[in-house]
């Protein structure tokens, strides 16, 4: 499969798709060494596309080397310090690390960062509920994060009819008034 993959390179140049898979046949080899050269060649190759760094930092992350993760988003951030991407990567860090405190101000800066898409704010809105699902089950703070992201510039409807669709969800009619108010607000239609 490497060699197969080698060959597709010569001919289509490095691309992230081909590193994955040589990083994954590495992986399943045992090859640890390899696989992550595979990823450091490919973010070498894009010196300036930060993604690829990103996902290094991630694999990084993903496979128990969280030292090199956290160097790796340091030198993104501090190329690019408003990468997002970067920027939630390394609040996953920190909440592998189990640094509550980190994590939250870390996701508290994307959610109420007006430079953040719309589109990124709500896969974050929807792991955190996901996750106060699975754990605590504590409305208040979901519904205070909601709150605050909807006090501040809206590109759109999305957050706030995901607001909408959580409090009606919970049984809290009182309080999602103002939140249809704000869906009806942004999108009319």
């Amino acid at each position: 499969v490497i060699a197969t993959l080698n060959r597709l390179e010569t001919l289509d140049g490095k691309s992230e798709q081909i590193s994955m898979e040589k990083f994954k046949m590495y992986l399943t080899m045992g090859d640890d060494v390899k696989a992550f050269e595979e990823i450091e060649n490919l973010a070498n190759e894009y010196p300036y596309d930060m993604r690829y760094l990103t996902i290094l930092g991630d694999l990084y992350l993903n496979n128990g080397k969280s030292d090199k993760a956290y160097d790796t988003y340091m030198e993104v951030l501090k190329k690019e310090p408003k990468y997002i991407p970067a920027l939630l990567s390394l609040a996953s860090y920190y909440e592998k690390q189990g640094n509550d405190s980190l994590y939250h101000n870390q996701i508290d800066s994307l959610l109420l960062n007006e430079s953040v898409d719309s589109n990124s704010k709500l896969e974050i809105m929807r792991g955190l509920i996901v996750k106060s699902e699975q754990s605590d089950r504590d409305r208040s703070k979901i519904a205070s994060l909601f709150n605050s992201i909807l006090n501040t510039k809206q590109e759109n409807a999305d957050i706030a009819m995901l607001a909408a669709q959580y409090f009606l969800t919970k049984k809290m009619d009182k309080e999602s008034i103002p939140i249809l108010n704000k869906v009806l607000e942004l999108d009319p239609e």
